[in-house]
């Protein structure tokens, strides 16, 4: 028996690796073995600055001081940047107190989870979602209670989330514009989901890290600016999506003080402090970029959704909505089981159905992980040619599939079951 089987610790025990990162093994050892793959799991969207703003990024980065240890809750300016653009963007006001930098927006909203929730409470979940979600509440010893979505708006409705909320529940994530269901909520869905919770004792995390992908032509409104809400709410943000920098590792966010004082001593103990190098480049690109960019991003990114829609709407078996924010679809691929592949094995969930895209050299991600079997998730960050080369690809993978005869084409999926599911 190895020595640290035994050893490990209850929180330790729970925690899972991530789906996407095993796909990005897959991908790696097909790239290997010389072999071609369409990568539609994972990506951001990168700009160009112009140069006059890309020699000023540089001589911020040049005078960032690495010689010495950071702050604990965020550099005084990178705060002071993110303070000014959720006044500005958000209409949130606040105090440097009320804002904390991580390393990532993953460890924002990790760490926000880790200081609320206790063994045995529940936190409300909207389908379709962000996989990490489930496993930081599940580390914790809590329990998510999944809300089903309409499948046709991928929207989840205040009574459904009403009904979800018991004594137990102590914060509902609402992920707004939603990855990866691509739906934006108005400020009238959001108000509505703002009165069922205000008579409870829910908090909310508020995850806004799409928020410039929104081609919905609604102005988002931050849950936080609701009536009621800003004393309850924790506003998640961060550069990886909106700037098309994950690798500078930078998240933040903004709510009520003792929450962030909490979260902040916790980030003490750990990482101490956010890279400084992201938080130079994240001041600057807030301050001097702000959203600049958005209209070249907006075209990019909606010229390459338009093309891998099209794609997958030309493939029978397979039903998908087009998204009005992020930079996935999310394609109902339920209509391929009990359909047989031509190494003979039928296909049964959606887990199979990505499998058999894996052999044709196409990367998707198991809707399961998002709440939602049956679908799967596909981003369409790739350049335009790369995706049309792999919607061709996937659409004639898809032609070799044989229906076999008297097979179960819908299964009691948990998309198609019943509207709230509480996570083991």
């Amino acid at each position: 028996m190895p020595f640290f089987s035994d050893k490990l610790s209850d929180r330790a025990k729970r925690l899972e690796s991530a789906a996407i990162h095993k796909t990005k093994a897959v991908i790696a050892d097909r790239t290997a073995r010389g072999l071609e793959s369409y990568n539609f799991v994972t990506g951001a969207v990168e700009f160009a600055m112009p140069e006059a703003l890309q020699q000023r990024s540089d001589e911020v980065l040049h005078k960032a001081v690495l010689g010495e240890f950071g702050a604990v809750g965020g550099q005084v300016d990178t705060i002071d940047a993110i303070l000014a653009k959720f006044k500005r963007e958000n209409s949130i006001a606040g105090k440097r107190s009320e804002v904390i930098v991580c390393n990532g927006g993953k460890e924002v909203l990790s760490q926000a989870v880790e200081v609320l929730v206790n063994k045995g409470d529940e936190v409300v979940v909207f389908a379709p979602y962000w996989p990490s979600y489930e496993s930081f509440i599940k580390r914790e010893g809590g329990t998510p209670v999944f809300v089903q979505p309409d499948t046709e708006s991928m929207k989840v409705t205040p009574e459904k989330l009403k009904a979800a909320i018991t004594d137990k529940t102590k914060a509902v994530i609402i992920n707004n514009p939603q990855n990866p269901g691509g739906a934006v909520y108005t400020k009238e869905e959001l108000e509505a989901f703002a009165k069922v919770i205000e008579p409870t004792k829910a908090a909310v995390i508020a995850d806004e890290c799409f928020e410039l992908f929104n081609y919905s032509g609604n102005k988002l409104t931050s849950f936080a600016t609701l009536p009621g809400m800003r004393e309850r709410t924790f506003t998640v943000n961060g550069i990886g999506k909106s700037y098309g920098k994950p690798g500078l590792r930078i998240g933040y966010g903004i709510g009520p003080e003792e929450l962030v004082k909490t979260m902040r001593d916790l980030q003490s103990s750990g990482a101490t402090h956010a890279n400084v190098l992201g938080q130079a480049a994240t001041a600057f690109l807030l301050n001097e970029v702000g959203q600049s960019h958005v209209p070249e991003l907006d075209d990019f990114v909606k010229k390459n959704r338009d093309i891998m829609i099209s794609g997958l709407r030309a493939i029978p078996q397979i039903k998908v909505h087009t998204p009005d924010s992020n930079y996935f679809a999310f394609p109902d691929v339920s209509g391929c089981f009990g359909m047989r592949t031509p190494n003979g094995k039928t296909l049964k969930t959606s887990q199979d159905v990505c499998d058999f895209m894996l052999d044709n050299g196409i990367v998707a991600l198991d809707g399961k992980y998002c709440g939602m079997e049956g679908h799967i998730r596909m981003a369409f960050t790739l350049q335009p040619e790369q995706i049309e080369a792999g919607m061709q690809a996937m659409q004639g993978a898809f032609k070799t599939l044989v229906r076999v005869p008297g097979s179960q084409t819908e299964l009691d999926t948990p998309s198609r079951a019943s509207a709230t599911a509480r996570g083991a």
